[in-house]
This record gives structure tokens, sequence and C-alpha cells, in this order.
């Protein structure tokens, strides 16, 4: 099927399809934090916030991370920890670090103010046709289209292009209708009303029809054909099994930052060695974590286990608490250079030499100079990201200023407890519930 046209979709009704859409809208929607005072900043930060991540979700982390960061010059100057601190439990971390980077060229080459231009923001690194076309309509009040999850389900039954046959075309045919609907007064608010829409009544399964304010406008409505053009086949689910040792050393814990290239990346982590066959988890950290550190064991412990999902994979940690002896502990220097060639189990990136100040926690240069070497097609960065992983001893109360993935800080907590609560930890399996689903 062509591309419809106004005159051949909606019949010459297109503004009565724009009232009846925003008047059911202005009844219906949801009382959400972003939509109360939108700002071309706040919709940014919602709008990276809420891919791939369901909208109850992402309200808490919101609403803290604008009364953090109220402006774009504020999160420019944070340190990248403080800003993945707070995004913790969310997922899809490089989302954030994405937005820290394009904060710091907007707060330096844009004096602080978003530019309300569609090829400059598609510049900024995290920022596609979608969250450009937010920012511009929803934030600046000017036409510009949005094509994400709920709007794509409507168009599609809405235009009768929800067939299989639809083809690798689908994509460009609804921007372009979604640019024909778009009217020039209020375009923010008619993007967000077919967006709720989609969330609301034009479900993906068994879309709510009769409540529906534009069934007289939908071919899906009137043929009853309501398929959605078929989607990639969803990958089978990977079982993955690892061991995490907690390496303790008196009130400290032995942890290690990711390096750029794997999963969490520039998060903290506890060491995580592939359980590829049944060789005891003592001889495993032993072999491959205790000798290369020059780390003495002292005694171990198997403190159960945790299961938690990343994307498609099941991951079954194996928690290992292995104390060790005084008089082994590397510092963190010592600990980088006998770390280099060890990979881990969340990435295949090198393990390489850490820096800080022994005990210490790391944190990125908050004082670069404006006239910084620049990076990336628009501009340079004020603050540099990491380049290598890094291994660190964190003191036990300083813990929890790090940014640890969720299932992480869960691990943290048990480890934790067993270490300074009361009587030895239970074997036994934890079970994440947080793993992440679209929105």
């Amino acid at each position: 099927m062509d591309c419809p046209s106004e005159a051949d979709w909606l019949e010459g009704r297109l503004n009565e399809f724009r009232r009846r859409l925003v008047h059911w809208f202005r009844k219906n929607a949801r009382d959400l934090p972003w939509r109360r005072d939108p700002t071309p900043y706040s919709v940014w930060v919602s709008e990276v916030m809420l891919q791939q991540t369901q909208v109850e979700k992402v309200v808490g982390y919101y609403q803290r991370f604008l009364e953090r960061f109220p402006r774009v010059e504020v999160l420019a100057a944070a340190p990248l920890e403080e800003v993945l601190r707070l995004w913790e439990g969310l997922g899809y971390y490089r989302r954030a670090v994405n937005l820290w980077k394009a904060a710091q060229i907007v707060a330096k080459d844009f004096a602080g103010q978003i530019p309300a231009d569609l090829t400059l923001l598609c510049r900024l690194p995290g920022i596609g046709h979608y969250t450009a076309g937010a920012i511009l309509s929803i934030g600046f009040g000017k036409p510009a289209p949005i094509v994400e999850a709920n709007s794509r389900r409507v168009l599609t039954r809405l235009t009768g292009l929800g067939k299989p046959s639809a083809g690798k075309d689908l994509d460009r045919k609804l921007w372009t209708i979604a640019a024909q609907l778009l009217p020039r007064r209020h375009p923010g608010e008619f993007n967000q009303a077919l967006m709720e829409l989609g969330a609301l009544v034009c479900l993906p399964e068994k879309p709510l029809c009769l409540i529906c304010p534009v069934r007289q406008f939908c071919r899906a409505y009137q043929t009853g054909q309501f398929d959605l053009p078929a989607a990639n086949g969803a990958r089978p689910v990977e079982h993955q099994s690892v061991v995490v040792p907690v390496v303790i050393w008196g009130r400290k814990l032995l942890l290690r930052r990711c390096g750029p290239e794997e999963r969490w990346a520039f998060l903290w982590d506890f060491p995580r060695l592939s359980d590829v066959s049944a060789e005891d988890p003592a001889q495993l950290i032993h072999k491959h974590l205790a000798e290369p550190l020059g780390l003495k064991i002292r005694k171990v412990t198997d403190a159960g286990s945790l299961v938690h999902f990343v994307t498609r994979y099941r991951i079954k940690a194996r928690i290992i608490i292995v104390e060790v002896s005084p008089q082994s502990r590397p510092s963190a220097g010592q600990l980088g250079k006998r770390a280099a060639g060890l990979k881990t189990a969340t990435g295949s990136a090198n393990l390489a030499a850490g820096s800080t100040t022994d005990g210490s926690i790391p944190a990125l240069d908050t004082k670069a100079k404006a006239e910084a070497p620049q990076a990336g097609p628009v501009a340079s960065e004020r603050q540099a990201l990491p380049r290598d992983s890094q291994w660190q001893w964190i003191n036990a109360e300083e813990l929890h200023k790090l940014p640890l993935p969720a299932p992480s800080r869960k691990i943290s907590q048990i480890a934790l407890d067993f270490r300074f609560g009361h009587g030895q930890p239970q074997r036994k399996i934890w079970h994440d519930q947080t793993r992440g689903s679209p929105k």
C-alpha cells in the first residue's frame, strides 16, 4: 500500500480528527510530573528515561534526578559517578552516560541553551529522531513529528498499514503520516495525545476500540484487521552462571569499575568469574583471582545465589564471601598492575590498572577548563570518560556512594549483612524481580 495522504485516509476531516484526539487527551491524560511544566531540558531527561522503561518506574527516578540536576549546567558539572548513582536501578546505563556527555556539550558550546534545531539535537550523544522530535514539539512548541512504540501502533491501525506486507519502508511511511497529522499550533500536546492513546486505549493485544475517540477514522476498526507488522522474532533467553567473589579485608571490599566496553560500563561491580565447569568455587577463585592478584585467602563462605536478568540473559550469580589475610592485601596500584590481562564474566575487556589512592573513592575531574580539546562532531567534553577498568578497596561505609548495578547492590547488602551483621548467611537463592521491560 502506498503511503496514504490526508485526502484518501481522513477524507478531508483532519481538523475533526485532531480535535477529537486532543479533547480526549485533555480529559484522560495521566498526571505525570514531566507534563506539568515541560521545558526542553525536562522533556529531554524524561524521554531518555522512558526509553525501554515503564512509565511507573520512571516517575520516582525523574523527580529525584530533576531535584538534584534542575538545569543542564548542573548536570554537566556533576561527576559521572553521581549521575550513575542516581540512575542506579533504572537500567540501560549508557543512556545516563550519553545524557551527561550531551549536557557538557550543551553547557559549553550552547551556553547551557538546548538547541531548537533538529540537526543540532541529533548530533548530541544519545539523541535520535524521536527524542529530538519530543524536545522540539513538547519543549519548544515547534511542529516536529514523533513516532515511538505507542504512536507507531496507533498509526499503523489508523491507516491500515499494519499488515505483514508493509515491508521495510513502514517506518518512513509512518514518519510521513505523523508529519501530515501534526498541527502547527500546540504540536507537543497532539504528539502526547497520540502516544497516550497508544498507551491507554490502542493496546497491542486487545485494543479498547469502543472507548477510542477516533475509531470512526480507523481502518483497522472498520475492517476488523488489528494485526501489527511482524516484529523480529524474540531471541531466546540465555542462561548463564557466574561466581561472584566478595573479597573482604577488615572493613574494606574489593570492587572494580567496569571498562567502557563492558556490560555495565563505568559502574562498580564485584569480580565475576564464568562458572563453566563443576570446579569447586574456592579453587576457581584461587586460580583465577586470588593467585593472580596476590591475595592470601583466609576463609571462604558460600552465601547462596542471586538470580537476575539482564536483557535476554538469565544470570545465576553464586555469591562467595572471601576473607583475605591482611598481610596479602595489595594496594590499588599493585592491584591494577596484577589485574592486567585478567578477564571477567561481564565483558571481554582486560582489567587495566587503577591509580587512585588506596581506600578512597575516585572522582572524575569536575574542574576541567572550558578550552579542553575538542571531541565529537559538535563540541568538547569537560570531563573525560574513564578509558579502562579500575580496581579499588572500598570502605564498607562508602559503598553507598558508588554506582553499582542493581544485582550487585543486593549482593553488597548480603555481604555486609554477613560480615558486619549477625550470624552466618544461609545458603539460599535470591530472585531479582526488577528485570526491565518496555514501557
